[in-house]
């Protein structure tokens, strides 16, 4: 079970760090299209 946990938070951790690095990449292109 605790494996199993393990494996949920290191994989929600992998998400945060995509969504993250996703973001810091889009907003800026997003922001310099608008203006």
């Amino acid at each position: 079970m605790t494996t199993f946990i393990r494996a949920i938070v290191s994989l929600l951790v992998a998400l945060v760090a995509f969504v993250v690095s996703f973001v810091v990449i889009f907003v800026p292109m997003l922001f310099r299209d608008l203006h």
